[in-house]
């Protein structure tokens, strides 16, 4: 079998050949027990190599359900929740489960507990339910902070570069969006598919077809979420204010009212979901168009 030599590279192709790429190689740890060896793991028996697993909680679950019903207005002040047995029965879950999470309410005054005939749970004050929302626990309060949080970088970035790059027929199809939230604020599922749509118009309006992808992610998640809440949505009126000043901030093309007005739009529903508004105050600082970048 014949063999046929490679030509030799001339000096000028080998000159028109990329440099080679140093890339840097972490030290790796032979003995399988990390940077410490084997003493460290000998030491505790390897138990600092484990993590704590976050388990969920089916009551945080159920109190973030009637919180969220409670802060949505579905009950006044003496009203009655649903009978425990139906409740739980409606919820999936135990009646044991339902009573740790109606015992938070009552330790907090929100409810109070009456045994007997025409007994049940109700409803005492509304007063400290922010404080009770903030410290639930549990699956879907942290998929809620991580979706939200990932919300604000992506509408923030988005709506920056609407503010710029937004042309006329752009700028008349959000305003078209937001006169018809007028006219559907009494069909809630109407009014939150024309919301949606006016969020989804500003990413596209970014002319970044990334925004607006990430951001149909982000409000896919949010529903399925939301699909295990009675209520789960800024009041309308707000709702409407809200979208009002951000189309005007776009209109303005000034970055400082974009982040202004996204600011406090995001921050209502994170207000409703959360019992608190986001707050990153490192990842403000380092904005291009933010006060604090320019040393104000």
């Amino acid at each position: 079998m014949s063999t046929q030599r490679r030509p030799a590279r001339t000096a000028a192709a080998a000159a028109e050949q990329p440099p080679p790429v140093a890339v840097p190689v972490a030290p790796v740890a032979v003995d399988g027990a990390g940077l410490g060896g084997r003493a460290a793991l000998a030491e505790d028996r390897g138990l600092s190599r484990f993590s704590p697993i976050r388990a969920r909680k089916a009551s945080d679950e159920v109190l973030a359900v009637l919180v969220d019903a409670l802060r949505g207005g579905m009950y006044e002040t003496g009203d009655a929740l649903p009978p425990e047995r139906e409740l739980a029965q409606q919820l999936n879950v135990s009646r044991k489960v339902l009573r740790e999470a109606v015992e938070r309410l009552r330790a907090e005054g929100i409810v109070s507990v009456r045994r007997g005939a025409g007994g049940g749970t109700i409803i005492e004050s509304v007063e400290n339910l922010a404080e009770v929302c903030a410290s639930i626990q549990g699956e879907t309060r942290a998929s809620l902070r991580s979706i939200l949080e990932v919300r604000r970088s992506v509408e923030c970035t988005g709506a920056l570069l609407a503010a710029q790059r937004a042309d006329d027929a752009q700028l008349a199809l959000l305003h078209r969006l937001l006169l018809m939230l007028d006219d559907v604020v009494d069909n809630p599922k109407e009014f939150w598919e024309i919301d949606l749509r006016f969020h989804v118009g500003v990413a596209e309006a970014s002319g970044n077809p990334f925004c607006e992808r990430f951001l149909r992610e982000i409000i896919n998640q949010l529903s399925v979420i939301r699909q295990h809440f009675p209520y789960a949505h800024v009041p309308h009126g707000q709702a409407i204010h809200n979208q009002r000043k951000t189309f005007e901030a776009l209109v303005s093309r000034d970055p400082d009212r974009v982040l202004q007005s996204m600011d406090e739009h995001l921050g209502d529903l994170e207000y409703v979901m959360l019992g608190a508004r986001l707050t990153v105050p490192e990842l403000a600082a380092t904005l291009p168009y933010s006060p604090e970048a320019r040393g104000r």
